[in-house]
Protein backbone atom coordinates (compact mmCIF):
# COMPACT_ATOMS: atom_id res chain seq x y z
CA UNK A 1 0.00 0.00 0.00
CA UNK A 2 1.16 3.19 -1.39
CA UNK A 3 1.02 6.86 0.20
CA UNK A 4 -0.69 8.03 -2.36
CA UNK A 5 -3.48 5.84 -1.11
CA UNK A 6 -3.95 7.78 1.89
CA UNK A 7 -4.20 11.31 -0.01
CA UNK A 8 -7.92 13.18 -0.09
CA UNK A 9 -9.88 12.97 -3.17
CA UNK A 10 -9.49 16.01 -5.20
CA UNK A 11 -12.66 17.09 -4.89
CA UNK A 12 -13.29 16.98 -0.96
CA UNK A 13 -10.38 19.27 0.28
CA UNK A 14 -13.27 21.84 2.01
CA UNK A 15 -15.39 18.92 3.69
CA UNK A 16 -12.23 17.90 5.49
CA UNK A 17 -11.77 21.28 6.18
CA UNK A 18 -14.67 21.95 7.64
CA UNK A 19 -14.39 18.24 9.72
CA UNK A 20 -11.41 19.22 10.81
CA UNK A 21 -12.77 22.63 12.51
CA UNK A 22 -15.36 21.20 13.36
CA UNK A 23 -12.88 19.09 15.41
CA UNK A 24 -11.34 21.77 16.30
CA UNK A 25 -13.93 23.62 17.46
CA UNK A 26 -15.49 20.69 20.09
CA UNK A 27 -12.29 20.64 21.57
CA UNK A 28 -12.27 23.93 22.55
CA UNK A 29 -15.97 23.69 23.53
CA UNK A 30 -14.78 21.24 25.71
CA UNK A 31 -11.70 22.68 27.06
CA UNK A 32 -14.13 25.69 28.17
CA UNK A 33 -16.56 23.68 29.59
CA UNK A 34 -14.03 22.13 31.90
CA UNK A 35 -12.59 25.70 32.64
CA UNK A 36 -15.92 26.81 33.80
CA UNK A 37 -16.85 23.49 35.77
CA UNK A 38 -13.27 23.48 37.05
CA UNK A 39 -13.66 27.43 37.97
CA UNK A 40 -16.82 26.13 39.37
CA UNK A 41 -15.96 24.03 41.88
CA UNK A 42 -13.04 26.13 42.80
CA UNK A 43 -15.16 28.94 43.67
CA UNK A 44 -17.61 26.67 46.07
CA UNK A 45 -14.79 25.37 47.82
CA UNK A 46 -11.87 28.55 48.16
CA UNK A 47 -9.13 28.85 47.54
CA UNK A 48 -7.12 27.41 50.96
CA UNK A 49 -5.98 30.75 52.80
CA UNK A 50 -1.94 30.68 54.34
CA UNK A 51 -1.86 27.64 57.00
CA UNK A 52 -1.00 29.05 60.38
CA UNK A 53 2.60 28.03 61.83
CA UNK A 54 3.02 27.35 65.63
CA UNK A 55 6.95 26.68 66.26
CA UNK A 56 8.79 26.66 69.43
CA UNK A 57 11.42 24.32 71.73
CA UNK A 58 9.32 21.89 74.17
CA UNK A 59 10.77 20.29 76.97
CA UNK A 60 10.08 17.04 79.13
CA UNK A 61 8.49 16.92 82.59
CA UNK A 62 11.82 17.35 84.20
CA UNK A 63 12.52 20.70 82.03
CA UNK A 64 14.79 19.02 79.90
CA UNK A 65 15.04 19.96 76.16
CA UNK A 66 13.17 16.89 73.84
CA UNK A 67 15.87 15.20 71.77
CA UNK A 68 13.50 12.83 70.02
CA UNK A 69 10.85 9.97 71.15
CA UNK A 70 7.77 13.00 72.00
CA UNK A 71 4.83 13.82 69.75
CA UNK A 72 3.61 17.05 69.96
CA UNK A 73 -0.32 17.96 68.48
CA UNK A 74 -2.73 20.54 68.43
CA UNK A 75 -6.73 20.19 69.28
CA UNK A 76 -9.36 22.25 68.31
CA UNK A 77 -11.85 20.28 70.52
CA UNK A 78 -11.38 17.06 70.49
CA UNK A 79 -10.70 17.02 66.68
CA UNK A 80 -6.74 16.55 66.29
CA UNK A 81 -5.77 19.46 63.98
CA UNK A 82 -1.93 19.33 63.22
CA UNK A 83 0.94 16.48 64.78
CA UNK A 84 4.83 16.24 64.76
CA UNK A 85 7.22 14.10 65.88
CA UNK A 86 10.10 15.53 67.46
CA UNK A 87 13.36 14.37 65.68
CA UNK A 88 16.51 16.69 67.05
CA UNK A 89 16.64 20.72 66.49
CA UNK A 90 14.92 22.00 63.55
CA UNK A 91 17.19 25.55 64.29
CA UNK A 92 18.59 26.89 68.07
CA UNK A 93 15.73 27.11 69.93
CA UNK A 94 13.31 25.04 67.88
CA UNK A 95 12.47 21.72 68.06
CA UNK A 96 8.96 21.33 66.78
CA UNK A 97 6.85 23.12 64.10
CA UNK A 98 3.03 22.79 63.24
CA UNK A 99 1.53 23.77 60.30
CA UNK A 100 -2.49 24.23 60.49
CA UNK A 101 -4.36 24.94 57.63
CA UNK A 102 -6.92 27.50 57.44
CA UNK A 103 -10.67 27.09 56.21
CA UNK A 104 -11.18 29.15 53.29
CA UNK A 105 -14.43 29.60 53.20
CA UNK A 106 -16.36 28.99 57.26
CA UNK A 107 -19.97 28.93 55.89
CA UNK A 108 -19.07 26.14 53.78
CA UNK A 109 -18.35 23.12 55.91
CA UNK A 110 -18.08 20.85 53.54
CA UNK A 111 -15.22 22.62 51.34
CA UNK A 112 -12.40 21.74 53.12
CA UNK A 113 -10.57 19.64 55.32
CA UNK A 114 -12.34 19.11 58.46
CA UNK A 115 -9.54 20.12 60.70
CA UNK A 116 -9.08 23.53 59.20
CA UNK A 117 -9.55 26.09 61.91
CA UNK A 118 -11.14 29.11 62.00
CA UNK A 119 -10.61 32.76 63.30
CA UNK A 120 -11.24 32.54 67.42
CA UNK A 121 -11.01 28.89 67.49
CA UNK A 122 -9.06 27.94 70.82
CA UNK A 123 -6.46 25.35 70.50
CA UNK A 124 -5.05 22.99 73.02
CA UNK A 125 -1.39 21.51 73.22
CA UNK A 126 -0.86 17.75 73.72
CA UNK A 127 2.38 15.82 74.42
CA UNK A 128 2.95 12.33 73.73
CA UNK A 129 5.86 10.35 75.65
CA UNK A 130 7.19 7.73 77.39
CA UNK A 131 5.19 8.94 80.48
CA UNK A 132 1.91 8.96 78.26
CA UNK A 133 -0.12 11.16 76.48
CA UNK A 134 -1.51 14.46 78.43
CA UNK A 135 -2.66 17.84 77.83
CA UNK A 136 -0.07 20.91 78.60
CA UNK A 137 -2.14 22.93 80.13
CA UNK A 138 0.42 25.23 81.09
CA UNK A 139 1.28 26.43 77.44
CA UNK A 140 -2.02 28.45 76.47
CA UNK A 141 -2.27 28.99 72.61
CA UNK A 142 -3.57 32.86 71.94
CA UNK A 143 -6.93 32.27 69.93
CA UNK A 144 -6.37 31.32 66.12
CA UNK A 145 -5.91 35.06 64.07
CA UNK A 146 -5.36 36.03 61.01
CA UNK A 147 -4.51 33.30 58.18
CA UNK A 148 -0.60 32.56 57.40
CA UNK A 149 0.14 34.02 61.43
CA UNK A 150 3.49 32.44 62.96
CA UNK A 151 3.01 32.17 66.52
CA UNK A 152 5.87 31.27 69.09
CA UNK A 153 5.12 28.53 72.13
CA UNK A 154 7.18 27.04 74.98
CA UNK A 155 6.09 24.12 76.14
CA UNK A 156 6.64 22.17 79.30
CA UNK A 157 5.44 18.95 79.29
CA UNK A 158 4.86 19.00 83.08
CA UNK A 159 3.00 20.75 85.51
CA UNK A 160 4.25 23.22 88.31
CA UNK A 161 1.96 23.48 91.35
CA UNK A 162 3.15 26.19 92.89
CA UNK A 163 4.24 28.29 89.76
CA UNK A 164 7.53 29.07 91.04
CA UNK A 165 9.15 27.90 87.92
CA UNK A 166 10.52 24.71 87.63
CA UNK A 167 8.33 21.76 87.45
CA UNK A 168 6.92 19.60 89.80
CA UNK A 169 8.33 16.40 88.59
CA UNK A 170 11.83 17.86 88.58
CA UNK A 171 11.21 19.11 92.40
CA UNK A 172 10.36 15.64 93.55
CA UNK A 173 13.44 14.09 91.05
CA UNK A 174 15.54 16.88 93.68
CA UNK A 175 14.32 16.67 96.92
CA UNK A 176 12.67 20.02 96.80
CA UNK A 177 8.54 20.07 97.45
CA UNK A 178 6.28 21.22 94.53
CA UNK A 179 4.36 23.02 96.67
CA UNK A 180 5.89 25.63 98.22
CA UNK A 181 6.95 28.17 95.93
CA UNK A 182 10.18 29.56 98.27
CA UNK A 183 12.39 26.73 97.23
CA UNK A 184 12.94 27.84 93.94
CA UNK A 185 15.50 31.02 95.85
CA UNK A 186 16.80 28.65 98.16
CA UNK A 187 20.31 27.22 97.62
CA UNK A 188 20.27 23.47 98.33
CA UNK A 189 24.00 22.61 98.08
CA UNK A 190 25.39 26.13 98.74
CA UNK A 191 27.01 26.50 95.41
CA UNK A 192 25.96 30.05 95.23
CA UNK A 193 23.16 29.45 92.57
CA UNK A 194 19.47 29.35 93.50
CA UNK A 195 17.68 26.14 93.07
CA UNK A 196 15.24 28.00 90.24
CA UNK A 197 19.18 29.36 88.13
CA UNK A 198 19.89 25.26 88.62
CA UNK A 199 16.79 23.89 87.15
CA UNK A 200 17.32 26.68 84.27
CA UNK A 201 21.03 25.75 83.58
CA UNK A 202 20.06 22.16 83.69
CA UNK A 203 22.45 21.34 86.66
CA UNK A 204 21.90 19.27 89.54
CA UNK A 205 20.97 21.36 92.98
CA UNK A 206 21.79 18.77 95.53
CA UNK A 207 25.40 18.74 93.79
CA UNK A 208 27.63 21.51 94.48
CA UNK A 209 30.56 20.53 91.90
CA UNK A 210 27.58 20.24 89.62
CA UNK A 211 27.04 24.32 88.36
CA UNK A 212 27.06 26.63 85.61
CA UNK A 213 30.36 28.73 85.13
CA UNK A 214 32.75 29.51 82.99
CA UNK A 215 36.49 29.67 82.22
CA UNK A 216 38.68 32.67 82.46
CA UNK A 217 38.98 34.44 79.27
CA UNK A 218 42.32 33.36 78.01
CA UNK A 219 43.98 34.94 74.61
CA UNK A 220 44.25 32.75 71.62
CA UNK A 221 47.15 32.57 69.24
CA UNK A 222 45.13 34.59 66.64
CA UNK A 223 44.83 37.20 69.07
CA UNK A 224 40.83 36.24 70.43
CA UNK A 225 39.43 35.79 73.52
CA UNK A 226 38.57 31.90 73.82
CA UNK A 227 35.99 31.31 76.57
CA UNK A 228 35.12 27.71 77.48
CA UNK A 229 32.09 26.76 79.95
CA UNK A 230 29.63 23.12 79.86
CA UNK A 231 26.14 23.23 78.26
CA UNK A 232 23.20 21.42 78.66
CA UNK A 233 21.20 20.15 75.20
CA UNK A 234 18.83 22.46 73.36
CA UNK A 235 19.79 25.87 76.12
CA UNK A 236 20.96 28.77 74.19
CA UNK A 237 23.51 30.40 75.13
CA UNK A 238 24.52 34.17 74.36
CA UNK A 239 27.39 36.49 75.40
CA UNK A 240 26.21 40.38 76.63
CA UNK A 241 28.92 43.12 77.20
CA UNK A 242 28.38 46.19 79.27
CA UNK A 243 30.07 49.33 79.68
CA UNK A 244 31.14 49.59 83.73
CA UNK A 245 28.87 52.80 83.89
CA UNK A 246 25.02 52.97 84.47
CA UNK A 247 22.71 54.09 82.40
CA UNK A 248 19.79 56.37 83.46
CA UNK A 249 17.57 52.89 84.30
CA UNK A 250 20.54 52.51 87.40
CA UNK A 251 21.43 49.33 85.86
CA UNK A 252 24.16 48.20 83.39
CA UNK A 253 23.45 48.61 78.88
CA UNK A 254 23.75 44.82 78.30
CA UNK A 255 24.05 44.65 74.29
CA UNK A 256 24.45 41.30 72.72
CA UNK A 257 28.33 40.56 72.27
CA UNK A 258 28.75 38.37 68.55
CA UNK A 259 31.27 35.39 68.85
CA UNK A 260 32.74 32.84 66.64
CA UNK A 261 33.07 29.17 67.04
CA UNK A 262 36.56 29.00 65.32
CA UNK A 263 40.24 31.07 66.61
CA UNK A 264 41.24 33.80 64.21
CA UNK A 265 38.09 34.34 62.44
CA UNK A 266 35.17 36.78 62.10
CA UNK A 267 32.50 37.31 65.00
CA UNK A 268 28.86 36.42 63.27
CA UNK A 269 27.23 34.26 65.59
CA UNK A 270 25.31 35.77 68.34
CA UNK A 271 23.79 32.62 69.94
CA UNK A 272 25.12 28.84 70.37
CA UNK A 273 22.78 25.49 71.29
CA UNK A 274 23.88 23.43 73.58
CA UNK A 275 25.06 19.71 72.81
CA UNK A 276 25.23 18.76 76.68
CA UNK A 277 29.14 18.50 76.35
CA UNK A 278 31.60 21.50 76.95
CA UNK A 279 31.66 24.30 74.17
CA UNK A 280 34.70 27.08 73.22
CA UNK A 281 33.45 30.26 71.76
CA UNK A 282 35.62 33.11 70.70
CA UNK A 283 35.38 37.05 71.27
CA UNK A 284 36.94 39.72 69.41
CA UNK A 285 38.87 41.54 72.38
CA UNK A 286 37.50 44.95 70.99
CA UNK A 287 34.31 43.69 71.53
CA UNK A 288 33.78 43.38 75.00
CA UNK A 289 34.15 46.47 77.35
CA UNK A 290 34.13 46.59 81.04
CA UNK A 291 31.81 44.05 81.87
CA UNK A 292 30.56 40.84 80.03
CA UNK A 293 28.28 37.93 81.13
CA UNK A 294 26.65 34.44 79.43
CA UNK A 295 23.30 34.01 79.65
CA UNK A 296 21.27 31.09 79.12
CA UNK A 297 17.75 30.67 77.77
Amino acid sequence: MTPSQFSLPAAAPAAAHRKLVTCHLSLVTLALAATVLFTSTLSQAGIPRPMLLYYGQACDRYGQVYKSGADIFLLRGTQEVARTTIAGAIAPGVNFRLSVPYDSDPTDAANYVPYAVDAGDILTVWVTDSAGTRQVESCEVPPVGAPGEVVALRIIAGEDTDSDGMSDAWERANGLDPTDPSDATADLDGDGQTNLAEYLSGTLPWLGSDRFGTSALTTTPGGMYALTFPTAYGKLYTVQTAPLALDETGGFAWTPCPFALEDATAPTQTRIQGTGSPVTIYLDTASLTALWRLSIQ
